[in-house]
């Protein structure tokens, strides 16, 4: 029996042995996430014309600007933006009757109410203006190409994209506040508070008394009067877990 048990363990070591094969893992067909929907795709799904997100207001808001479609300044030596916009409903008709609000910084990335200590006076109103869409729901801008700013963080200093602020106002439509930005910039990753979905692209225009001059355009949907709006007002509040 030992003599046995000997020859059979000789003659299994003594065998080739076969490679192990393993099993190709059946291949998955690669799927493509879909970006995920914006709260306010979702709050208003059955929308043709999206609404225009919502933005911060920031620090240097002004109310009582006066009526202007040129809000270049005279001391400027900045290039030339001439912004064209729209402003429709969610089912993609015009809006009648719009009041709209612009500020922005200088092309040195200044507001005229930045410096604390040197508050302007109060009938004094640089880069800003009211201004009136027409019957047809288009309005038409001319102003300076705002800089790029840094932002005093305690967690870090970061940069602004290059951005003009609006205001909306519209007989049966919640009055907003946006933000857009102008791109190509570089700080579009650093910047906390940019949204792809508020972009215009700069395009050459040519040139202004020897200042370069570029044109940018977007279209505002505003969001109708109703309960939605507070459903989304909760989606962007809702905490992270």
């Amino acid at each position: 029996m030992a003599k046995r048990s000997k020859q059979r363990a000789a003659a299994k070591k003594a065998a080739p042995k076969k490679a192990a094969r393993k099993k190709a893992a059946p291949k998955k067909a690669a799927r493509k996430r879909a970006a995920p929907k914006r709260h306010v795709e979702l709050v208003y799904k059955d929308a043709t014309c999206k609404p225009t997100d919502d933005h911060v207001e920031g620090p240097y808001y002004r109310p009582g600007a006066p009526p202007l479609t040129d809000l270049y300044p005279p001391d400027s030596r900045g290039s030339v933006l001439h912004f064209e916009g729209t402003v429709s409903d969610i089912h993609c008709r015009p809006v009648h009757g719009v009041s709209g609000e612009i500020w922005q910084c200088d092309e040195k990335g200044r507001y005229d109410n930045q410096d604390p200590a040197h508050q302007p006076a109060p009938d004094y109103f640089r880069l800003r203006a009211r201004f009136a869409i027409g019957p047809d729901g288009t309005f038409r801008l001319r102003t300076v190409l705002p800089a790029n700013y840094t932002v005093d963080d305690p967690g870090g200093n970061w940069t602004r994209v290059k951005h003009l602020h609006f205001k909306f106002f519209a007989h049966g439509h919640q009055p907003f506040t946006t933000e857009i930005e102008l791109l190509p910039d570089r700080h579009t990753r650093s910047d906390k508070l940019y949204n792809p979905h508020l972009a215009a692209h700069l395009q050459e225009a040519g040139a202004e008394k020897g200042l370069p001059a570029y044109r940018a355009c977007y279209d505002f949907v505003l969001k109708p009067v109703s309960m939605k709006g507070y459903a989304l007002a909760a989606g962007r509040l809702k905490p992270q877990r």
